[in-house]
């Protein structure tokens, strides 16, 4: 921007992030900068101008906010989260004037996006004009001064591996890896139980604890899923016994057709057995014995399954059965199956899809996770199952 009647555009993904982080950079630079400021004629928070013609915009990924506007320089801000690449292409390609130069800051991203193509390419020696410098691991993460090894571990552990890996060490996502180990899994079955357990045994597994509480969560299928999915009703127990809470597996029932009377059903035998807490249906899927429950007098909650929910509850899932909080009977064969393989795929933008590999079902574990997710917020009953 130096030379005279130079164009410059700082990209990224939204308009708020356009004007912050590198193009937030640029501004604090020609402000400060001895050798820039006194040259500077308008700053902006969407545009600096220069005294010689030249100019640098903040502007959000639209194609139709790009198109037609020839540039000398283009700033692309965290490409790696672009859902869509079109506008990226088209800036880049408006940049074809001699001197052209165009500057990628991003994170790593999934490997279908534009970045990680560009990352290839770099490798294989397609694109000898690109200068490509990237840094993974711990090395990445600890650039920042204020990036501690000790915050790391603890983000770590309350993180999905999938997305600590690609938010904190700058790798790659996008490979569909199981969220658990097999053993990981067998290590929270615990043969005391058994599944649809009656609450007085389940008292006696619990001597000494300090407070209880319940909570049921129903997964319904679509009427004639084309993948096969399944009803499930799951209910589980949190406890706490010696200042740490653990949870139990109570009942995970797979329905056979998953029918209204089937389901209407089930929940009246759990409320009868556990008295929950909170019974927890999706909101679109189940919307309908939701209104149901609500009508009988059982305490109802609607789940939003948007994506930041599923990661929180996903989340909360991998922190229990690492930290082997979680209990499982040995019956709840579905369950203990579809744990072992349920996995995290990272897509475009940064995007997670949790399920199972295709041809296998992952419904018992989506039920389990908006029950357990319940249970975090529900408040302990007196220590006694007499009402259960």
């Amino acid at each position: 921007m130096l030379f005279p009647n130079q164009r410059g555009m700082s990209l990224a993904n939204s308009a708020e992030q356009a004007a912050s982080v590198s193009f937030e950079y640029l501004r604090q630079f020609c402000k400060y900068s001895p050798f820039v400021k006194g040259m500077v004629k308008e700053l902006g928070r969407w545009r600096i101008a220069f005294k010689n013609g030249s100019w640098i915009e903040a502007v959000p990924c639209r194609t139709e906010t790009i198109a037609g506007r020839p540039l000398d320089l283009l700033v692309a801000d965290e490409l790696g989260l672009a859902r869509d690449e079109t506008p990226y292409q088209t800036a880049a390609s408006q940049t074809e004037r001699p001197g052209a130069l165009v500057v990628v800051t991003s994170s790593a991203g999934s490997y279908d996006n534009i970045l990680y193509r560009l990352y290839k390419a770099s490798q294989e020696g397609k694109m000898p004009h690109m200068k490509f410098i990237y840094r993974k691991g711990e090395v990445a993460a600890t650039m920042n001064p204020l990036v501690s090894k000790d915050w790391l571990e603890a983000r770590k552990r309350e993180m999905l591996p999938q997305l600590f890996r690609m938010y904190h060490l700058n790798e790659w996502g996008g490979a569909s890896d199981a969220l658990l180990a097999p053993d990981e899994v067998e290590a929270c079955v615990d043969d005391r139980l058994r599944n649809f357990m009656p609450a007085h045994e389940v008292a006696v597994l619990c001597n000494g604890f300090s407070g209880f509480t319940t909570a049921a969560a129903l997964d319904r299928a679509l009427p004639f899923s084309k993948h096969g999915d399944r009803t499930v009703l799951t209910v589980a127990g949190r406890f706490r016994r010696g200042g740490e809470d653990f949870f139990i597996v109570l009942w995970s029932h797979v329905f056979e057709f998953g029918t209204e009377h089937e389901i209407k059903a089930a929940i009246k035998e759990a409320w009868e057995r556990y008295a929950p807490a909170a019974f927890i249906f999706e909101q679109y899927q189940s919307y309908d014995i939701a209104m149901w429950a609500n009508e009988q007098g059982y305490p109802v909650k609607l789940e939003h399954a948007t994506q930041a929910a599923q990661i929180r509850a996903f989340t909360n899932l991998v922190t229990l059965v690492r930290s082997r909080r979680l209990r499982i009977p040995p019956d709840a064969v579905d369950l203990i199956n579809e744990l072992k393989i349920v996995r995290a795929e990272i897509g475009k933008g940064g995007q997670v899809r949790f399920g199972a590999p295709e041809g296998y079902n992952d419904d018992t574990v989506y039920s389990l996770i908006w029950a357990l997710d319940a249970l975090i917020d529900l408040p302990f009953v007196a220590p006694t199952f007499a009402t259960l």
